[in-house]
């Protein structure tokens, strides 16, 4: 998963420059219509994905990722 988040991330932001997105977001980018048609457990297993793709990221040489609260 992490690859993926990655892969997109690499595209949508250009170096130096930043990206304000939600993890709503990005769940809706992999799984469309994940929120309103999975089940929750499967929509929060989904959810900690991304946050743990997000975690592995911020890992990388080059890459800053900060998490708001509401997310």
């Amino acid at each position: 998963m992490a690859k993926a988040v990655h892969a997109f991330l690499s595209t949508a932001v250009s170096r130096g420059r930043s990206l304000r997105i939600g993890i709503e977001t990005l769940l809706e980018r992999f799984w469309p219509g994940s929120r309103a048609h999975a089940p929750a457990k499967t929509h929060s297993s989904r959810r900690g994905y991304i946050v743990a793709a997000l975690k592995a990221i911020d890992k990388l040489a080059a890459w800053s990722v900060q998490r708001e609260r509401s997310d």
